[in-house]
């Protein structure tokens, strides 16, 4: 099968200004007498040697036995030696647009296979369902889907292979769960909306440690995949390739002294990177191997083709670089608030992000409400905290709540957040919403009025208005109406539940 990788086109070398100093050192206190020593690259770098690609499904020993198309989806059906037969996607149309669900079985035979390349660029798609019964997804199989804001891995999963996502411009979190054994190179390479990512508890060749928003190869100590808000913890000694690829918003990384090599392409396009905060000394920083782009820290950008030279983008290295004891939990730290509210920490000191959180649980007095407004930001010990997300089963079955206000804040709602509130008869939801959960209102079935201020949802997950009321209506951005048409449909809602402007 042919490789379709989309490249990015052109070089830039990094100039790195190294500053070294005996004290903690941050960007908005370098002194003005220090020298930045710069350290040229050369215009044209040395292409990186790339792995190579894990084999096709024509290299096994399994036979095809039929091949169909279904909707949007092509498959073959093979078998394998012992006669067993199992389904692989092969292809979706390049005209697919909107919400994909996998089947889980075809023509009796389950699906167990996302074949290479099968959703190679199609980046009208919003939003893709995987069954249960697939365990491998496939080099390539949704590299370039921009449109996908999230999406969900089975527990049923054990090989991601090579660049399986890369390029899913529009993923904000990654969720690995316990079950995936292989994960290939690259193969969240350039997902530059990245903010999150989580392994599962349990994962026996992965995980997630120190709540660091990052994949780390256990065995090696390797960290595989980071984002924008990534705390590299100090028992990592590798840094991976293509690690930080394409991570636009990274615009600080701490690198602990415990790091002794650094990977070809990790840094590539980082092109908000301004400081680099070394917590070892220049000498331990200069004897770090950095694969192919020899003694220093490459990253790979735009090329100007009339002046035909790189565009050079300065850094600054602070070496002994001691992190001052952060004031914001970790990651993943339940919160409680006077009132009773339950939160959760997603977004902790990140160099530039706001902490924020997903609320967990009602107070009391909110369990018994009829109307509940979702507070922008809370204060918890000291800590002013942006509230971003309503956590899977938050009002579930809450007896007496009939009007909630989701506010501005609020980018997700979670699966069955508002399941069997019977009583519920209008929500708004924010400006920023992007994800609305499965099942997220099933079984609100006095439901009539949804107004959608969000002109950035991309996703609405299965089930999401199953058994809302008939007469509901929901409100929708003007210029979002046509395609929020077709996001809404087939969410369990009768066909009488009208979506106008």
């Amino acid at each position: 099968m042919k490789k379709r990788h989309v490249q990015k086109m052109l070089t830039m070398a990094l100039t790195a200004a190294v500053i070294c100093s005996s004290v903690p050192v941050s960007a908005e206190t370098v002194s003005e007498n220090e020298t930045a020593v710069t350290v040229d690259t050369a215009a044209e770098q040395e292409t990186a040697e790339k792995p190579e690609l894990e084999a096709d499904q024509a290299e096994t020993k399994d036979t095809e036995v039929e091949d169909g198309k279904e909707g949007y989806l092509s498959y073959c059906i093979y078998q394998k030696p012992d006669e067993t037969k199992y389904v692989e996607i092969t292809r979706c149309d390049y005209n697919a647009k909107g919400a994909v669900e996998i089947p889980t079985k075809i023509k009796d035979i389950k699906v167990t296979s996302i074949g290479n390349e099968v959703f190679f660029g199609c980046s009208e798609l919003t939003s893709i369902e995987i069954p249960s019964s697939v365990t491998s997804i496939g080099n390539f199989a949704f590299s370039g889907c921009s449109g996908l804001t999230g999406i969900e891995i089975p527990s049923s999963v054990t090989s991601i292979r090579d660049q399986a996502f890369s390029s899913c411009s529009g993923l904000t979190g990654i969720e690995i769960p316990s079950s995936v054994t292989k994960i290939g190179e690259a193969a969240f390479s350039g997902c530059s909306g990245l903010t999150s990512i989580n392994v599962e508890a349990g994962n026996e060749v992965y995980d997630s440690r120190d709540n660091c928003n990052a994949i780390i190869k256990k065995a090696t100590n390797t960290l595989i995949q980071g984002c924008k808000n990534t705390k590299i913890p100090s028992s990592v000694t590798s840094i991976g390739y293509y690690a930080f690829y394409d991570c636009s918003g990274l615009t600080g990384i701490e690198i602990p002294s415990s790091v002794t090599s650094i990977g070809d392409l990790a840094f590539w396009f980082c092109s908000g990177l301004k400081d680099v905060y070394y917590t070892g000394t220049q000498e331990q920083w200069n004897a770090i191997s950095f694969g192919s782009g020899g003694d220093v820290l490459n990253v790979f950008g735009a090329y100007d083709e009339d002046l035909r030279q790189n565009i050079s983008i300065p850094f600054t290295l602070h070496c002994n670089y001691s992190r001052p004891k952060p004031d914001v939990p970790a990651a993943g730290t339940s919160l409680k608030e006077k009132t009773g509210r339950e939160f959760k920490v997603t977004e902790s000191d990140g160099f530039e992000s706001k902490p924020s959180v997903t609320l967990t649980k009602l107070s009391a007095k909110e369990k018994k409400a009829k109307k509940v407004t979702i507070p922008k930001t809370v204060t918890i010990n000291n800590v002013k905290y942006q509230v971003t997300g309503i956590a899977a089963k938050t009002f579930k079955n809450s007896k007496k709540l009939q009007t909630v206000v989701i506010p501005d804040t609020v980018t997700e709602i979670g699966t069955g957040s508002f399941e069997g509130c019977k009583k519920l008869k209008s929500v708004t939801i924010g400006k920023n919403v992007t994800s609305i959960g499965k099942n997220a209102f099933k079984n609100c079935k006095n439901l009539k009025k949804i107004t959608v201020k969000s002109t950035k949802l991309k996703k609405v997950g299965k089930g999401a208005l199953t058994g809302i009321n008939r007469k509901c209506v929901i409100k929708v951005p003007k210029k979002q109406l046509k395609s929020y048409k077709r996001l809404f449909k087939g969410k369990g809602q009768k066909k009488s539940v009208k979506i106008k402007k």
